[in-house]
């Protein structure tokens, strides 16, 4: 072990063997496909493009295969793992439901049929060993779902569930290197080298979504996209259980009516009366699925995820729907918050330009969103997780990874769009700049126009004083010849009654330009004038 943890390699005993297991569980891989095709030629062979088999044939065959293993109950039906030949395959078994006949279940699971992804199981054969059930036998058999995953992954944190199970599905996953989830200890390092599981989640995030691209790029809606029904094996993940899944070739409107999925994964929209699109319906099932990954990626409790996802016990359906979009919401933040925290995305944030990897958690957001028209399709997610994945792609399997090439045109895109942003942005501030001046010069002017109509107020001000004080002046002596000249008995001269309205005549004149200067330039209120009669009127 010591040798090991140098940095030395024993003769014979190499580093790591992943790469060598990749490669054996690639050639066995294609091995078995081989076998599988070689299998059509064969006439007791139940293969999808013959008649259905049934009656004593199909029992026949059906006995013939070697059951190992129960995997579980799917959406429709008991799964088996069994072995035909040298190939494990999954057996399930569908009884006939009322109101459909075993010919109606064989239409439906044909689904499959036209779907050939590295990462979608295929059906290989169907049969009717009895008269009220399918048989389906799709490959590959895998050795766990999703699902069972991510709780091992809990467990292991955790210290709980049975330590020894939980090792040998990893061992089976090729799981080995467990110091980023648990203490390390000296078993581990000697696995340094291998893939851990939270690497695997990660490159399994890419391949869903890969998947889902194809099967929406050949019009086939899943409508039940859950943990369970995505299954794994060693350096794979396949998409699973087409039981509802729809072909909606040649419809220009894909809706459903009625409400398909299981009820914790399915669509908001579903429950409305009008139907929904089938394609932004798995989105949100898919960001679920995503969201549930990112809650073991990032270290927060999966009792936490299952909160936010039970629906609340009220009165209406709407409110219930509301209630848990909120929760959603707020564990969408916490997640935010643990993932800047999280190696290897410590010091990065979505939205930042980086060719480090990102977290997922708004782009998750996006798929989750209540309006199915907010949310992306399939392959722009699938495009974006490679940009997310940094340069080195780690939302996706070497299976899915991008060629360097598509990497730097996307980053060439993105530096050319960046430079005409900066361009447009220096243009938009040199405009700014130019109005903010326009905008001071004005403020100047105006002030400078606000200082000389305060001056010429002045002025006017000034001068309407002083003939104020010249006018009660001039009053005040005529009204004292006045008052002599009565006391006298005498008479004011014509002379002197002139003098007196000249010069209430200049003082009326002085005010009425008065007004009219301040009523055109500061809307001084009107002074009340009285002019002398038009026939005591004297000319300046």
């Amino acid at each position: 072990m010591g040798d090991w943890v140098r940095r030395w390699t024993r003769v014979g005993q190499p580093g790591s063997t992943q790469h060598y297991g990749r490669m054996w569980e690639a050639e066995r891989e294609f091995e078995e496909l081989s076998i599988i095709n070689s299998w059509s030629e064969d006439d007791n062979w139940p293969g999808i493009n013959k008649p259905l088999f049934n009656g004593p044939d199909a029992k026949r065959f059906d006995a013939k295969l070697v059951k190992l293993d129960d995997l579980g109950y799917g959406a429709f039906g008991r799964v088996e793992k069994v072995s035909h030949g040298s190939v494990c395959l999954a057996r399930k078994r569908i009884p006939r439901r009322r109101g459909f006949t075993i010919d109606d279940l064989r239409k439906e699971s044909l689904t499959m049929q036209k779907l050939d992804h590295r990462h979608v199981v295929k059906l290989v054969a169907t049969y009717a060993p009895r008269t009220h059930e399918l048989c389906l036998l799709i490959w590959p058999a895998a050795i766990c779902n999703l699902s069972t995953l991510l709780e091992d992954i809990e467990f292991l944190r955790l210290g709980e569930g049975d330590r020894e199970d939980i090792i040998e599905r990893l061992d089976a996953l090729d799981i080995k290197d467990l110091s980023a989830i648990e203490p390390s200890s000296e078993d581990q390092l000697l696995h340094s080298a291998t893939k851990c599981p939270l690497e695997f989640l990660r490159n399994a995030i890419g391949c869903i979504a890969r998947a889902m691209a194809y099967c929406h790029q050949n019009d086939v809606r899943h409508l039940d996209i859950k943990p369970s029904n995505i299954l794994l094996k060693a350096d794979r993940v396949y998409l699973a259980d087409f039981g509802i899944s729809r072909d909606v070739s040649g419809q220009d409107q894909t809706m459903t009516e009625g409400v398909p999925g299981t009820e914790r994964w399915r669509a908001p929209e579903l429950y409305a009366d009008n139907g929904s699109s089938m394609q932004l319906s798995d989105i949100y099932s898919l960001g679920l699925v995503f969201l549930n990954i990112a809650t073991v990626l990032y270290n927060v409790r999966l009792a936490d995820f299952d909160e936010a996802l039970k629906y609340p016990s009220r009165n209406t359906q709407e409110e219930q729907l509301y209630e848990r979009e909120k929760k959603l919401n707020i564990h969408l933040e916490k997640l935010t918050s643990h993932a800047l925290v999280t190696p290897p995305f410590m010091f990065t944030h979505e939205g930042q330009e980086t060719v480090r990897p990102r977290p997922v958690v708004n782009l998750i957001a996006r798929m989750i969103t209540s309006n199915p028209k907010n949310r992306l399709h399939a392959y722009k997610i699938d495009d974006k997780l490679s940009m997310l994945g940094g340069i080195h792609q780690i939302y996706h399997g070497e299976c899915c990874k991008r060629p360097i090439s598509w990497v730097e045109d996307k980053w060439d895109k993105k530096l050319t769009a960046l430079t005409s942003l900066r361009k447009e942005n220096d243009r938009l501030k040199q405009k700014v700049n130019e109005l903010e001046g326009r905008d001071r010069t004005y403020e100047l002017r105006l002030e400078h126009e606000r200082k000389g109509h305060e001056h010429s107020v002045a002025l006017l001000q000034k001068k309407l004083k002083d003939m104020e004080d010249k006018c009660a002046m001039l009053e005040g002596g005529t009204f004292h010849q006045s008052v002599a000249a009565q006391e006298a008995g005498r008479i004011p001269a014509p002379s002197e009654r002139r003098d007196s309205q000249r010069v209430d005549r200049i003082f009326n004149l002085a005010l009425i330009k008065l007004h009219e200067y301040g009523r055109v330039h500061f809307a001084v209120p009107w002074i009340r004038l009285q002019t002398p009669p038009a026939s005591d009127a004297v000319s300046e």
